[in-house]
């Protein structure tokens, strides 16, 4: 779910599965809405208008990253990205991340940050392993 609070969508960064269905919501006492643009290649999906209590669904057929706007209330925005594999997390505060029940095998790790991207091949073996990514200069 993405709610619309205090003229700011909730949460602000949303990680959702290919064929998922997002609820969209509006929990403000104003109007709002939602205009859903693919960042790849810059169509709107969706451009709804959501007045207080209205909720309208969106499914994710395709994986990407999307930008979420309220036309409305200039500044309020949001990002989603959509995968299509179940190994996918959002970072903390510190760049830290856990992925649980990977199987052992080698892997392309792709890391998102500030619109830019990382990818590393990397070996995942039975046991714990740790990895240190860090910003190419």
């Amino acid at each position: 779910m993405m709610n619309q609070v205090g003229r700011s969508f909730v949460p602000t960064l949303l990680l959702v599965q290919r064929g998922q269905v997002v609820e969209f919501r509006n929990s403000d006492a104003e109007l709002h809405n939602v205009r859903l643009v693919d960042v790849g290649t810059g169509t709107t999906l969706l451009d709804v208008n959501m007045p207080m209590e209205v909720v309208h669904p969106y499914t994710f057929e395709r994986p990407g990253i999307y930008a979420v706007y309220c036309d409305l209330h200039p500044g309020m925005d949001a990002d989603i990205v959509a995968v299509s594999t179940p190994h996918s997390t959002i970072a903390d505060s510190e760049g830290n991340f856990l992925l649980r029940d990977v199987a052992a095998g080698a892997y392309t790790l792709t890391v998102r940050y500030g619109g830019k991207q990382i990818e590393r091949e990397v070996e995942i073996d039975a046991q714990r392993t740790e990895l240190i990514v860090e910003q190419a200069p």
